[in-house]
């Protein structure tokens, strides 16, 4: 028995990221899908008659949620999973009518979901309005408020019922209102309206000329999922004065409008996972095409963090990546508050000063150390950093004696996310670059500041104290190549070149199980004890780029992997 398939409505993302459709299946079931970016070419995703005959067999079973990726035994798309979730529909009911969309016979597209529609509910044409895939549930639910709060005041059209699909309610109807969209003539009518409206404390904050529909000079006002309530004279001042030039705007997008983060935050206390994760995403995505990636920036970081928090690691992870993507685009400068050596440069240099990316670090410790997501995100959020590494580290090793605080913070945060016995080799990120230029004063700051902190936070972690000469010195078992640093610092300070060779000697195991220090330390016994490097080289660009896997001389030794190795450490590391 062949099942049709017929597929609703689409969201085609050609910029890399998950597709969404909106399925009937035997002209009863919805369904949505998800399709992988890749997994089929756009030309057919966007053209239903194209897609349907490639898609991959539907799975038999209660399932309404499915992704389809490409297998990856034989390339070909499969379903990578199903599953049956409850979704959560519009919850502010007020209106006594239910209309199902089955029954509704789809006219004129107005918007994508937005139509003309004929119901033997209702004699002639009206206006159906509804939430296309779940994560459009929130706009419909605070429209459908907005609504209730202008119902008999003649300010919008007449609202005639609630929308239902499989039993939730994902929309509603209203009355067909005719008349054309306003022009600059029309402004005593809208500011009209406009004032009724803010008579009821009711800020519609998405004013523009398509969301009037004037006849007989007379306005009616349209789309209310941004409306909001306000008790604030000066900002319906400000929406009233701002309305002439919506008017004149030739522009056929809406009106700039500020999204209410705490609508999806209280999506994610309601358990509304999938729609919060989706809402957030779109709306972060609209944020970034009107370049406003401030915006995009704080809803996906408070997003990340109530999805992390509510124990959803997939959803929070992935609005986590696409964090990474909006720096990535956004190209941030420093703000004011800053304060640092530095007037710009890459987005490491943000999180040393400070800066907004911080939230990437502070998003990493929410995360359960279970979820895959974790992995990938602090992957890729190393690998953003290390793409702009040598010229972050380079700016910090030649900044003022503050960029050594910041130069610590940062590595030693790096390293509070990475194996415990991988210590020696963060600290060395900043002693050995300041070594390279001759600041011999900030290497042994840098060394002391990052010890200091690994000993405050391991406070179980074995130590022994060293006299040497006139100093003492804290040496730790567990970590020899952190010893080694701390001798080696010690050695340039007081010793000579067969110190600095009694020293290498002695360590050389552990040096060569890293492989990564060969040529810095020879620049080091270059320019400290006089002893003749083997070739000639910019010894800071090499160990920038065999520390971060990238620059460096032709020959100079790759890393295996971008992720900092360190030798198993000893049994009595806390």
């Amino acid at each position: 028995m062949t099942v049709t398939i017929e597929i609703l409505h689409l969201t085609v993302d050609e910029d890399g990221d998950d597709s969404h459709y909106r399925v009937l299946v035997g002209g009863q079931q919805f369904k949505y899908l998800m399709i992988d970016a890749g997994v089929y070419q756009v030309a057919d995703m966007v053209f239903p008659p194209f897609l349907l005959p490639k898609l991959p067999p539907f799975p038999s079973g209660d399932w309404n949620l499915g992704q389809i990726s490409r297998s990856p035994e034989t390339g070909q798309p499969e379903f990578a999973w199903t599953e049956y979730k409850a979704f959560s529909g519009v919850t502010h009911l007020w209106h006594p009518v239910r209309v199902d969309y089955l029954s509704l016979r789809l006219g004129k597209m107005l918007m994508s979901n937005v139509y003309e529609v004929e119901t033997d509910q209702f004699s002639g044409s009206v206006i159906a309005k509804f939430a296309r895939f779940p994560y459009e549930t929130i706009d419909m639910d605070e429209e459908t408020q907005a609504y209730e709060w202008i119902e008999g005041r003649g300010i919008g059209p007449r609202f005639l019922g609630h929308l239902t699909e499989e039993g939730r309610v994902t929309g509603f109807l209203l009355e067909k209102v005719e008349g054309q969209h306003a022009t600059v003539e029309d402004l005593p009518a809208c500011k009209a309206i406009v004032s009724r409206l803010h008579d009821l404390g009711i800020i519609h904050n998405d004013l523009n000329k398509h969301n009037f529909l004037v006849k007989d000079e007379r306005a009616v006002l349209v789309d209310f999922q941004c409306a909001r309530k306000s008790d604030d004279p000066a900002e319906m001042r400000r929406e009233l004065s701002g309305l002439e030039e919506q008017l004149r705007s030739d522009s056929r997008k809406g009106g700039m409008y500020v999204v209410d983060p705490p609508s999806e935050a209280l999506a994610v206390e309601e358990g509304q996972h999938y729609e919060a994760h989706q809402q957030l995403r779109t709306i972060a995505a609209r944020y970034v095409k009107q370049g406003n990636y401030d915006a995009a920036i704080d809803i996906l970081h408070s997003g990340a963090q109530s999805l992390l928090k509510a124990g959803q690691g997939g959803s929070g992870g992935d609005l986590c990546l696409f964090l990474v993507e909006v720096y990535n685009t956004a190209e941030l400068k420093p703000d004011s508050s800053n304060k640092g050596p530095l007037e710009r440069g890459p987005w490491l240099v943000y999180v040393l000063m400070g800066g907004l990316p911080g939230k990437i670090i502070s998003l990493m410790r929410l995360f359960s150390s279970e979820e895959p997501s974790r992995k990938r995100f602090i992957t890729e959020a190393l690998t953003k950093a290390e793409h702009d590494a040598y010229d972050a580290e380079r700016h910090l090793t030649l900044g003022t004696k503050d960029s050594v605080d910041h130069f610590v913070k940062i590595e030693y945060d790096w390293y509070a996310e990475d194996e415990s016995h991988t210590a020696p080799l963060y600290a060395a990120r900043a002693v050995l670059p300041y070594l390279l230029v001759g600041n011999v004063r900030n290497a042994s700051a840098s060394y002391e500041r990052f010890a200091s902190r690994l000993h405050e936070e391991h406070p179980n972690l074995a130590t022994e104290v060293v006299c040497e000469s006139a100093s003492k010195m804290k040496v730790y078992p567990s970590l020899p190549l952190l010893n080694f640093l701390g001798l080696l610092l010690s050695t340039i300070q007081q010793g000579g070149a067969d110190l600095f060779r009694q020293l290498q000697a002695h360590y050389a195991a552990h040096i060569k199980e890293i492989g990564m220090w060969d040529d810095a330390l020879e620049q080091v016994g270059e320019m400290y004890f006089g002893i003749e490097r083997r070739r000639q080289t910019n010894p800071l660009f090499d160990m920038m780029g065999s520390l971060f896997g990238g620059g460096g001389a032709p020959n100079a030794p790759q890393p295996r992997s971008r992720r900092v190795e360190a030798p198993t450490p000893a049994p009595d590391l806390d």
